[in-house]
C-alpha cells in the first residue's frame, strides 16, 4: 500500500526551499536541520538552520523580525499543526507557498541570486529596495546582493562585540505602548547614546553620504524641534534629516510632514499595531494585525494621495512589503521605495521586475474596493484558510 504523505500549508514568512530532518528546538548542530521552535525560542537561534518552522508566531513582532536576518526558509504554523510533526522526520518546507511535506520526491529547490535593486518595472519607473540592517555583517551582505544604499540602520538593536544586551535595552522591553523612539531621547541614559551617535555621524559625514531619521514622531512640530534645536546643531547642513511616521496621527498629516521634512519614512509595523490596537509582539493577537485587510490598503491609498508629488520621497519600512502578495499592491498605490530585510532583496527585486505597473494599479484598485479580508485573499489568489483575519476563542 502506498504511504500517505504529510501535506500541510502554513503561513510563508521567508522565501526559499529547505530539506532536512526535523529537530525540536534550536540547540546543537542545526545547520542541516529544519528546526521547530516557538516564538520564545527564536532568540536562541544563533546559527542558521536549513529551515525554520515557528509555532504560534506574531509575524510583525520584534522577535520574528530578528529571525528574518538569518535568511533561511521559514513557515509559521499553529500549535495544532505542530502536533503532526515528529522529530526525525525528513521534511521539505517552502517559504513561498507555505507548504510543509515529507514527500521529498515532489519538491524543487529554488536558488536566490543577486539582482540590481533599481529594478525597471512595466513602465520606465524604478522600484528601490533598500537594506534594513541591524548588524555590520548585514551591511556587507547587502553590498554583496547589489544594494545601492541602506534604508534603515536599526541602531537600537546593535549589540556590543561580546553579544550582551545593554541594560537600557532590557529595561525597554515591556514598556507601555508609545514609550519608544524620540520620546526616550530626554532620558539621561538615552540622551548619552544619542550624543555619542551624533558625534560619530558628524565624523562620518565628512567622507560618506548619510541620512538621519528621527523615529516615532506624531507631530510636525516635534520634527521641527529635534531637527532645528538638536540635530542641526551637531551635524553638517548637507546631511538630510528625515521623519519616521509610525502612528495614524502622523501619517494622516503626511502632506505637512512631507513639506517640512527632508524625507519621510513610514514604519509599517508600529503603524499597524496602532491601527489595529494589538500589541505586535504578542502571539495571541497575531490574527488581529491583518496584512490583507482592505482598510489597511485604503489607508495607504489615502496617505499616497495626501503625499502627492512627495510620494517618491516616502520610504516604507517594516515587514509589510515582505508579506506574500503585498508588494504589487503597494506598487499599484504608487509607493516606490522600500526598506527591507537584506535576504529579501533578491526575491522582491525579481517580483518587482515581473510586475507591470499598470497591472499593479488595477490590482490595488480591486483590493481597496474589497470588503472582507477573504475577498482580498481571493484577488491575490492566496488560500483563504491560511490567513485567518482574527482569532475567536
Amino acid at each position: 500500500m502506498k504511504r500517505q504523505h504529510l501535506e500541510m500549508r502554513g503561513m510563508p514568512y521567508f522565501p526559499g526551499v529547505a530539506v532536512g530532518k526535523l529537530q525540536h528546538g534550536g540547540q546543537g548542530d542545526i545547520a542541516q536541520h529544519i528546526v521547530l521552535v516557538s516564538q520564545a525560542e527564536v532568540p536562541a537561534l544563533h546559527t542558521a538552520p536549513a529551515g525554520v518552522i515557528v509555532i504560534e508566531a506574531a509575524p510583525f513582532s520584534h522577535t520574528m523580525i530578528s529571525l528574518l536576518g538569518l535568511g533561511v526558509p521559514t513557515v509559521l504554523i499553529s500549535v495544532q499543526e505542530a502536533g503532526q510533526l515528529q522529530a526525525g522526520m525528513t521534511l521539505c518546507i517552502d517559504g513561498v507557498s507555505g507548504r510543509i511535506t515529507d514527500d521529498i520526491d515532489d519538491t524543487t529547490t529554488a536558488a536566490s541570486t543577486a539582482v540590481d535593486i533599481a529594478t525597471p518595472t512595466g513602465s520606465a519607473q524604478s522600484v528601490h529596495l533598500y537594506a534594513s540592517v541591524r548588524q555590520p555583517r548585514a551591511a556587507t551582505q547587502a553590498l554583496q546582493l547589489g544594494a545601492g544604499a541602506i534604508g534603515l540602520v536599526r541602531s537600537e538593536l546593535l549589540l556590543p562585540a561580546d553579544g550582551r544586551q545593554p541594560v537600557l535595552a532590557r529595561d525597554a522591553v515591556g514598556r507601555p505602548l508609545g514609550v519608544q523612539g524620540v520620546r526616550l531621547y530626554q532620558l539621561e541614559q538615552v540622551n548619552t547614546v544619542i550624543d555619542a551617535q551624533l558625534t560619530a555621524l558628524a565624523a562620518l559625514a565628512q567622507d560618506f553620504s548619510l541620512r538621519v531619521l528621527i523615529p516615532f514622531l506624531v507631530r510636525v512640530e516635534e520634527y521641527a524641534y529635534w531637527r532645528r534645536d538638536v540635530i542641526r546643531q551637531r551635524l553638517p547642513g548637507h546631511v538630510p534629516v528625515g521623519a519616521m511616521a509610525e502612528a495614524p496621527a502622523m501619517v494622516l498629516d503626511i502632506a505637512r510632514l512631507s513639506e517640512a521634512a527632508d524625507f519621510v519614512a513610514i514604519g509599517c509595523n508600529d503603524l499597524m499595531q496602532s491601527l489595529y490596537a494589538a500589541d505586535r509582539d504578542l502571539g495571541e493577537l497575531r490574527y488581529y494585525l491583518d496584512p490583507y485587510a482592505p482598510l489597511l490598503f485604503r489607508l495607504f491609498r489615502q496617505i499616497a494621495q495626501q503625499a502627492g508629488e512627495h510620494l517618491s520621497q516616502v520610504q516604507l519600512c517594516g515587514v509589510l512589503a515582505q508579506i506574500q502578495g503585498i508588494l504589487p499592491v503597494l506598487l499599484g498605490l504608487g509607493y516606490r521605495a522600500f526598506s527591507v530585510d537584506v535576504p529579501f532583496i533578491p526575491y522582491l527585486a525579481r517580483l518587482a521586475a515581473q510586475s507591470s505597473l499598470s497591472g499593479c494599479e488595477v490590482l490595488a484598485a480591486k483590493v481597496c474596493a474589497a470588503t472582507p479580508t477573504q475577498d482580498v485573499l481571493t484577488i491575490l489568489q492566496l488560500p483563504i484558510d491560511r490567513h485567518a483575519p482574527f482569532s475567536v476563542s
